[in-house]
């Protein structure tokens, strides 16, 4: 299997960007539910090896394509290809009706950048780029300690900008390296002063041979809002289920389900901001 970068799909999972969403506030603005749409995956995984001389060479190429509906009714489109089994490029769309992000790849030697760009509807475009750094170990490669920043736009004017650090923890599984802990750190700060952190820490289940069996995902949050001319802080707790599909080959069968958050804070209302960062 390809290694690739995952973030463009988490991105679109947010409310802002999904209207297969269904979004819930209490009265008071301090709890949030975020429940996406659950139908059946018609994704398919398919992966074709040629042995040629091409753009990078004379050598194996390697071409991982993945079609359909995800889980969540949203069709999935990505091609990566690979020069002997090391990846170079990723195309990705993840799109719904209108809505939709896509997603340009381009992998070097210390490092894959991905630029990001999309239309999350109501008036909203995003673009973004990712950078990830790559370490060799043993003759593998890992990804860890990337970076993406995302600015979000109404009506041609930006109104939020979202940084996020990707953080990987890997064990190895018989000489072969593989992810067990996933933590994103993301700053958001709005045009009319509003800020935003969120960390979502992700503990990937696997058995001795390192097959992934499930996930536990959790986070916290803190921002602060102007609400009556007044600034209110915030501290929240996130809940994020998990759901399985056989046919999501690339998020190893895998993928996040249902979003809530808890705030707390003194101010006994807060606004009703759907979060824009990455789960």
């Amino acid at each position: 299997m390809l290694i690739i970068c995952a973030f463009l799909l988490a991105i679109i999972l947010c409310g802002a960007v999904s209207a297969a969403s269904t979004i819930t506030f209490s009265p008071d603005g301090k709890n949030l539910t975020n429940i996406p749409s659950n139908v059946k995956s018609t994704l398919k995984t398919t992966e074709t090896s040629v042995i040629k001389n091409g753009i990078y060479g004379y050598g194996t190429y390697d071409t991982l394509k993945i079609t359909g509906l995800d889980n969540q009714g949203r069709y999935n489109n990505m091609i990566a290809v690979s020069f002997n089994h090391s990846i170079k490029t990723l195309n990705m769309l993840l799109s719904e009706g209108s809505v939709y992000v896509k997603g340009n790849a381009i992998y070097g030697t210390n490092q894959a950048v991905m630029k990001i760009s999309g239309n999350s509807g109501h008036n909203i475009t995003l673009s973004g780029i990712e950078t990830i750094p790559i370490y060799n170990i043993k003759g593998q490669k890992l990804f860890t300690n990337g970076v993406t920043t995302v600015n979000y736009y109404l009506k041609g004017k930006i109104f939020a900008k979202t940084s996020t650090k990707s953080v990987e923890a890997y064990k190895s599984f018989y000489g072969r390296y593989i992810s067990v802990k996933k933590t994103e750190t993301t700053n958001t700060v709005y045009s009319n002063g509003f800020t935003r952190t969120a960390v979502i820490y992700k503990v990937y289940n696997r058995n001795s041979l390192g097959i992934l069996t499930g996930m536990n995902i959790t986070g916290t949050s803190k921002g602060t809002e102007i609400i009556n001319n007044k600034t209110v802080t915030y501290t929240g707790k996130i809940y994020i289920s998990t759901r399985y599909d056989p046919k999501d080959l690339m998020d190893e069968k895998y993928n996040t389900g249902d979003y809530k958050e808890v705030k707390t804070s003194s101010s006994p209302v807060l606004l009703k901001i759907i979060p824009l960062e990455p789960y």
